[in-house]
C-alpha cells in the first residue's frame, strides 16, 4: 500500500445513507481496517495496519450519530476503491410527500 493512502475521494449522502469512497490502490481487503467509535461518533479508515490520522490527510470521519447507525457501517473494497456507508437510523430515513 501507498504510504499516503486511504485518501478520500468522494462523500455525499444517498437514499442508503452516507457514501464514502477512499482510494486504495494496491490493497486488498486484508490490508484495510475501518474501525468505529459510536460514543465519539466516528470512523477511521487505516490501510496496512498504519494509520493515517495527520493534519494533511485525516481519515477520522465524523458521523451524525443522531441520524446516522455507525453499527450498521457497511465496507467493500472493489478496484482500488473502498466504499464505506454508514446507513440512516430506520426513523431517520427521509421520506418523500406528494405536492398536490
Amino acid at each position: 500500500c501507498n504510504s499516503h493512502l486511504p485518501a478520500l475521494i468522494k462523500q455525499e449522502e444517498t437514499e442508503e445513507g452516507l457514501k464514502y469512497l477512499f482510494a486504495v490502490p494496491g490493497c486488498g481487503k486484508e490490508s484495510i481496517l475501518v474501525t468505529y467509535l459510536e460514543q465519539d461518533s466516528f470512523f477511521k479508515v487505516e490501510a496496512d495496519h498504519v494509520e493515517f490520522l495527520d493534519k494533511s490527510n485525516p481519515c477520522k470521519i465524523h458521523v451524525n450519530t443522531d441520524k446516522f447507525d455507525l453499527s450498521k457501517i457497511e465496507c467493500s473494497v472493489k478496484n482500488g476503491l473502498l466504499k464505506v456507508i454508514v446507513p440512516y437510523f430506520e426513523d431517520a430515513i427521509p421520506k418523500s410527500v406528494k405536492v398536490s
